[in-house]
């Protein structure tokens, strides 16, 4: 039974739509003056404006595998935060050893002062290496996202998300090796942290939860997602304090293997059956027999999957945007660490306490604060305000003299990761369902672009500037990356208003009415 939304709440009974007239103390609708009747539309809005913030969770949680997608998110972000700080002291240690003949206590635990030469050294191969291994991971994902997405939207998510979570397994089972063999070339361990790149973790994770959580919901259910990460991303670096590296490496390789086993066991398929066979009925008509012609298409594919972010302008700005973001963000994801571990003196104790701070701020603003910022500001009011903050964030990090400094900066950072949910929702938005898993693909093919020019980028402005002093000196690269995301935030305040706030906007569309009169008891 449900209460027809353009009639009110003191609407007109429709025999066909099982509706029965309201009543409101001892009198029904059609005993009411106007006055009354607007005392009780505004009742029922009070009520309905009540439950907005309860719906999306209650939404997101009774979607089909949205649970799972959360506690797989987390499960795989512990594994990683494990070793945050175990690999940039073991590949510095190891580096300097085998390049550069060092035969002394292990590298970490000098102060940058006193450092030996060869551990500076060995520093210096380690974040280049880094870098390199970052590039080809983002080439991969770059040659291979958006094939691998267009894939899931005719052959299932779940299957492309067990892969995920398998090569996953790869990096910290490399560590582990390297632990147990002194000899053991660190470039094993980077060839199996390039290899993650074959499929992007976040864009089929966003894909799967388009699939079932509604539009208006889709933003912030992605900041949920990146919040889960986070949760167990934070938690992880503290591990450092009562473990040895090689207990830590083992944990987050069996944390990882966990995660391939949750994901094989409890993840459901979230695309439709009807989606899957249609999408897949369009692929296979578009087959040709001919192996010339299919040869062709193979190797053009990313080419042709990727045209979707040339449909319209906003979709080309959404992209350049895009594009700026994730040159930073791989680098701050990748080099900061190694950036303050080898210029600040920043140890294993202090970095599980700022792991900490930054994943409790992660976790409030992409879990539960980014409905609000988007009732607020809007989509692209949001978009304005988390780039300003990759401006002034990179900025923080160039300026730092001192811990504190990077407490702020990282803080910050959390805001600005929520354009990722906000781009993704909006490209999201403006898409049909059968093609959900191309354009998330898509987007983070050309963040994978981004990520792998990124660190290079800022590795190149930092061989250039490491032996200066001041602002110019090892923080040039952050200024760096602070312009770029001051270019980003021109850029995204030229995205058509129309184009926009999509899944902000008030109650109207059918679904979005069915599910609150469920919620209020009304059907």
């Amino acid at each position: 039974m449900a209460v027809t939304e353009n009639e009110g709440i003191c609407g007109e009974a429709n025999p066909e739509d099982n509706v029965v007239p309201m009543h409101i103390g001892n009198a029904s609708c059609n005993e009411l003056n106007d006055e009354q009747r607007r005392e009780a539309d505004n009742e029922r809005t009070d009520r309905t404006v009540g439950f907005r913030f309860f719906p999306f969770f209650q939404a997101v949680f009774q979607a089909k595998g949205a649970t799972q997608l959360l506690i797989l998110s987390a499960l795989m972000s512990f594994g990683v935060g494990c070793t945050l700080g175990v690999v940039p002291d073991v590949m510095t240690d190891r580096y300097s050893r085998i390049h550069h003949g060092y035969e002394g206590p292990d590298c970490s635990t000098f102060d940058r002062p006193q450092k030996p030469d060869a551990c500076q050294h060995g520093y210096d191969d380690a974040q280049y290496a880094v870098a390199w291994s970052t590039f080809v991971q983002n080439i991969l994902t770059l040659l291979c996202n958006t094939t691998v997405g267009s894939i899931s939207d005719a052959r299932g998510r779940r299957g492309v998300m067990i892969l995920s979570t398998f090569l996953s397994t790869l990096c910290p089972a490399a560590l582990v090796g390297m632990e147990l063999v002194q000899s053991m070339d660190p470039i094993l361990y980077f060839i199996a942290l390039s290899l993650i790149g074959i499929v992007n973790f976040m864009s089929i994770g966003f894909s799967m939860l388009s699939d079932v959580v509604p539009p208006h919901f889709r933003a912030p259910s992605f900041g949920l997602f990146i919040s889960a990460y986070y949760l167990g991303f934070s938690w992880g670096p503290s591990l450092t304090l009562i473990l040895n590296h090689f207990q830590v490496s083992l944990l987050s390789s069996l944390s990882s293997i966990f995660s391939f086993l949750f994901a094989c066991f409890f993840l459901p398929e979230t695309l439709p059956q009807e989606v899957a066979e249609r999408n897949l009925q369009e692929r296979l008509a578009y087959t040709t027999r001919e192996p010339a012609a299919s040869l062709r298409k193979t190797m053009f594919r990313p080419i042709r999957e990727m045209s979707i972010l040339n449909r319209d302008y906003m979709f080309r700005l959404l992209t350049i945007a895009y594009f700026f973001s994730g040159m930073v963000f791989s680098s701050d994801r990748s080099l900061v660490i190694f950036y303050i571990e080898d210029q600040l003196n920043v140890h294993d104790g202090d970095l599980s306490s700022m792991m900490l701070v930054m994943g409790f701020v992660a976790v409030v603003i992409q879990g539960f604060l980014i409905e609000p910022l988007l009732s607020c500001f809007g989509e692209k009011g949001l978009l304005v305000l988390s780039f300003m903050c990759g401006t002034v964030h990179n900025l923080c990090y160039g300026l730092a003299t001192g811990k504190d400094l990077i407490y702020v900066a990282l803080c910050l950072s959390q805001l600005t990761k929520v354009n990722f949910p906000v781009i993704s929702s909006i490209a999201s938005n403006n898409v049909s369902e059968n093609e959900q898993g191309r354009m998330q693909g898509s987007l983070f093919a050309v963040s994978a672009l981004a990520n792998a020019l990124g660190p290079i980028s800022l590795q190149l402005v930092y061989n250039h500037t490491k032996n200066r002093k001041g602002i110019w000196g090892t923080g040039t690269m952050w200024v760096f990356a602070s312009f770029l995301y001051g270019v980003g935030t021109v850029i995204v305040c030229f995205i058509p208003e129309d184009k926009v706030n999509k899944s902000t906007s008030i109650v109207t569309d059918e679904s979005e009415n069915d599910l609150e009169e469920r919620l209020l008891g009304l059907e």
